[in-house]
């Protein structure tokens, strides 16, 4: 439906309505430190750091209350430093120590620190793990207005269609500036269909294609490259039947349609006729991509570089 049938031809009531996204091709995943401190936010992150200092110190107080009142016999001069590291590994690593020193009450907080570490990791590794399993594409941009500021991409449409027209008669605003600055002056170099135009998005990363939505999730499964759509780049549009300018017969038709899509059947003829394949859809299984742990391999490979180098210290010392 466009401006200039409008004038030739009357149109029946909606038949269908589809929600025209504008695709991308996925954007490439990068390594991102934020994305393992994300879980937890800053104040408990420094809420960790401090309790980490708090529990030493009151270790260190309650050794020496120990010592003074005879209770503890062993001197130990480096117990600051022993129960920082006990405390640390046990808050971080969940690395089990035996206490430095046999005495009741600094067992009792190595107790209720070691339980506290077992919440806190259990409530880490579960955001972590869903962080992971799900995943969330960081888009260069998510509407119109972010598409044409960009400037990189160009925009595609089917030609000779009606969403075409719709940027082609745009005489001022949004769609005219994306029509002038993103799209070709050829109409001729627009895809023929919207499997033309998915896969010229695989073909040029830097080519964003409008097609309607339900047609994209029935196909995306079959395409080379990882699709995705600008969620604030939609317009929604319109099927009808076009009849003759004035025809008496278009109350009939548009009662009739107005039955068939209060009940369901017009929804049902649309989910079965135009795209069948959506309603086979399954949702495909969340594969962990090396990307998204390639800092944890990079933490594990600088760890085991300076665990040599440190090794390799000690023995010159011995030697």
């Amino acid at each position: 439906m466009s401006s200039n049938r409008l004038q030739t031809v009357d149109f029946t009531v909606p038949l269908f309505s589809f929600n025209f996204q504008v695709f991308i091709r996925q954007p490439d995943v990068r390594m991102n430190w934020n994305h393992y401190l994300s879980p937890f936010s800053h104040r408990v992150w420094s809420s960790l750091v401090l309790l980490l200092l708090q529990i030493t110190v009151v270790l260190t107080i309650m050794y020496r209350l120990a010592r003074y009142y005879g209770y503890i016999n062993i001197v130990h001069p480096n117990f600051v430093y022993d129960a920082f590291f006990y405390i640390f590994t046990l808050l971080f690593c969940q690395q089990g120590h035996v206490p430095p020193v046999k005495n009741g009450p600094i067992h009792l907080v190595f107790l209720v620190t070691t339980l506290t570490a077992m919440v806190i990791l259990a409530a880490y590794s579960a955001a972590l793990v869903s962080s992971l399993a799900i995943e969330s594409t960081q888009l260069p941009f998510n509407s119109f207005e972010g598409l044409l500021a960009d400037g990189s991409y160009k925009l595609g449409v089917v030609k000779h269609s009606a969403v075409l027209t719709l940027f082609k008669d745009a005489e001022e605003g949004l769609f005219k500036n994306l029509f002038e600055k993103m799209m070709d002056t050829d109409l001729n170099d627009f895809p023929a269909n919207e499997w033309n135009g998915l896969s010229r998005i695989c073909a040029d990363k830097k080519f964003a294609f409008m097609a309607p939505r339900e047609f994209v999730i029935s196909t995306i499964q079959k395409m080379r490259c990882r699709i995705v759509g600008l969620p604030q780049a939609v317009i929604r549009v319109s099927m009808s039947i076009p009849v003759m300018r004035k025809s008496p017969y278009i109350g009939l038709l548009n009662h009739n349609l107005c039955r068939l899509r209060s009940s369901g059947l017009l929804q049902g003829l649309q989910m079965r006729i135009l795209f069948p394949e959506q309603n086979e859809q399954t949702n495909p299984t969340v594969i962990v991509k090396l990307e998204n742990v390639a800092i944890l391999l990079l933490v594990l490979f600088v760890g085991v570089i300076i665990s040599l180098m440190i090794l390799v210290v000690e023995r010159k010392r011995r030697s």
